[in-house]
């Protein structure tokens, strides 16, 4: 690209003839390599203008300034002025996501950060960024442009859009210079919202599946029962310390009437039976002994003839 530099005319006092000096740099000190420096003749016009004949680096900043020599003394230089060199528009770079950072954990309100983008010509920029609920961004939940640029960062608050709970968000964002050039979607980056607050409290519990139930092995009275649940029948206390002592004032025999029973015969597998004794209390000693004498005389009468005969015979 080879610009033209316009610049008004210099007055000399003594009408002396007059051309002008303009360097072109790269740097506004004008001490790069990269200097130029051109001699232009005085047209007598109000305005001089000249036509660079040498290309210039696209996208570059270029410095120039003027002074007026007439052979015999030189002005002071003007006021540096300043160029960019943009023969071609060129697409701008994308910007860089910040916040939300990638695969985090968002609770409250929404708000888009991002780096700032660069353009090659140095045109002005807007943003545009896109929330979706995949990372291919087409299935998108907002999407606003025209937002302007901040000084390094760009950011877009969306406190006013209500995020679903226990849900994963991608976003993503992109630039438009001056020229209309726009720029790639910068890198998808996304966030999930927790659970909400009813999920939590019931969220101890997954659809379909039923908690664990600790069972209540205490007894009626209070105490731990260790075999709570099983079928076991109880085992009764089958052995009685009464006892009868009979008082015979006769001076006969005295009968302990005490009585074990063994309640293990009398349980049936089911668990469920139980079997209960009386101790031999208010019994008449002398009915007892009554049927002592008529059980003794019935074990008398079955005896072999051979063994009462054996008996008479001895008296």
């Amino acid at each position: 690209m080879t610009p033209t530099l316009v610049f008004a005319s210099s007055t000399d006092g003594d009408k002396d003839p007059v051309r002008y000096i303009v360097e072109i740099d790269k740097v506004a000190t004008f001490d790069g390599v990269d200097k130029i420096t051109v001699n232009v003749n005085d047209s007598g016009a109000a305005e001089i203008m000249l036509a660079l004949q040498t290309e210039l680096t696209e996208d570059t900043t270029y410095y120039w300034r003027v002074r007026a020599d007439d052979g015999e003394a030189k002005s002071n230089f003007s006021e540096t002025a300043e160029f960019v060199v943009n023969a071609t528009n060129e697409v701008p770079g994308a910007p860089t996501p910040l916040t939300p950072s990638n695969d985090s954990v968002q609770s409250g309100p929404l708000t888009l950060t991002v780096q700032n983008a660069a353009d090659p010509d140095g045109d002005g920029l807007t943003y545009e960024f896109v929330l979706a609920l995949d990372s291919g961004l087409t299935q998108r939940v907002a999407q606003i442009g025209g937002v302007a640029q901040g000084t390094t960062t760009t950011a877009l608050s969306l406190n006013q859009l209500v995020l679903s709970p226990d849900t994963t968000y991608y976003w993503a964002a992109r630039v438009t210079d001056t020229h209309g050039a726009t720029s790639d979607w910068s890198s998808v980056f996304s966030f999930s919202t927790p659970l909400s607050a009813a999920d939590v409290e019931s969220g101890d519990i997954d659809s379909g599946e039923l908690p664990d139930v600790e069972a209540d092995t205490t007894s009626t009275d209070g105490t731990p029962d260790d075999d709570a649940g099983d079928d076991i029948a109880p085992t009764p206390d089958t052995t009685s310390n009464d006892s009868v002592t009979p008082q015979n004032d006769t001076g006969g025999p005295q009968i302990d009437g005490s009585a074990t029973v063994d309640a293990s015969e009398n349980q049936n597998s089911g668990g469920g039976g139980s079997c209960q004794t009386a101790p031999l209390a208010n019994v008449d000693p002398f009915a007892l002994l009554l049927l002592l004498s008529a059980f003794i005389a019935v074990l008398a009468r079955q005896r072999p003839a051979s063994h009462r005969r054996s008996a008479l015979h001895l008296r």
